[in-house]
């Protein structure tokens, strides 16, 4: 196991970061961290505390939610302690359908059932090409909303809290493929 990383302010404009550093080089260096072997008790990765929260957050999860915070310098205090850190990042991973297009789409909206077809998808490419939108038609003579349908309807179905849905639908609904 390597050893965990510490946080230590080294300037009133900077901070270092020291210990099993090679192994996160290349993390360290995209968050701005410069290596200096010469700094005062030792090389590290020398960062603006503009950084600071960022490369908290990269720490955390190096340390398997622990980091180190150096006291030196506060009565009473030892010189260094691993705490638990609460970051304001998550990360949530959900398993859905991944739908093609020409897929069949039954929506149930507060009982009322509508079939669609999957005209469209978008693959977003910060999701490793996961889909997250596509887009659904609508194409029937049936009422909705006491209208009749004469021409096709273009919905749009989202991922949204673990499930697809239909943007800006705020009735209870569900999609199923």
């Amino acid at each position: 196991m390597t050893e965990i990383l510490t946080i230590t302010a080294y300037s009133d404009k900077s901070f270092v970061v020291r210990g099993d550093t090679k192994t996160f080089k290349r993390q360290l260096i995209e968050k701005g961290g410069r290596w200096n072997p010469h700094l005062q008790g030792g090389g590290g990765y020398i960062f603006s505390n503009k950084a600071l929260d960022e490369v908290t957050v990269l720490i955390n999860q190096i340390n398997n939610n622990k980091i180190s915070v150096n006291l030196s310098g506060l009565p009473g205090a030892s010189s260094s302690v691993v705490l638990p850190v609460k970051s304001n990042m998550q990360t949530v991973t959900w398993t859905l359908y991944r739908p093609s297009i020409g897929n069949t789409a039954t929506i149930d909206i507060e009982g009322n059932k509508l079939v669609m077809t999957v005209v469209n998808i978008f693959e977003n490419h910060t999701l490793g090409g996961g889909i997250d939108t596509i887009k659904l038609l609508y194409n029937s003579n049936d009422k909705i909303e006491n209208q009749l349908q004469n021409e096709p309807m273009l919905f749009e179905a989202i991922i949204c809290n673990g499930k697809w849905q239909i943007k800006g639908e705020i009735r209870t609904h569900d999609i199923s493929f």
